[in-house]
């Protein structure tokens, strides 16, 4: 009886990453963050809350979101060089609202700094759910 609730347990546990996997690709997920680095650096920050997450526009006006964008490219300078430290997967314990959870490191003209992303699959198209900055550069 044993053996089969390990069975089982482990069964699950394989479906359950398995579903994971599916709706939540990681190259995806970096490729979308490669665009966000690339309309920063050309300053299109309309055009980055256009391809935000649903749940990430209704969190904000669009107005906002240009301004701190545009504050954090004024005070840090063009970025030019992002590199992976990290990433993993998010799943709530109810099988919904899975997301990648990225940290990338960024060199700019004037400072450096950490950034985090959130990515959920938004009907098959991986988005920016969540957008963070962290520099102390940013207060100098």
């Amino acid at each position: 009886m044993r053996n089969f609730i390990k069975l089982l347990i482990s069964f699950v546990l394989i479906i359950d990453i398995l579903g994971c996997s599916s709706e939540l690709n990681v190259d995806a997920a970096k490729s979308e963050v490669d665009n966000f680095h690339k309309l920063m650096s050309n300053e299109a920050y309309s055009e980055i809350y256009n391809n935000m997450a649903s749940i990430f526009k209704n969190s904000g006006a669009e107005s906002q979101t240009v301004e701190i964008l545009s504050k954090i490219r004024n005070k840090l300078g063009k970025c030019n060089e992002a590199n992976i430290n990290g990433w993993s997967i998010q799943k709530s314990s109810f099988g919904s609202d899975a997301q990648i959870i990225l940290t990338y490191r960024v060199t700019c003209e004037h400072g450096s700094g950490t950034e985090t992303f959130r990515i959920v699959n938004e009907n098959g198209i991986m988005r920016i759910s969540f957008y963070n900055m962290g520099s102390d550069d940013l207060f100098k």
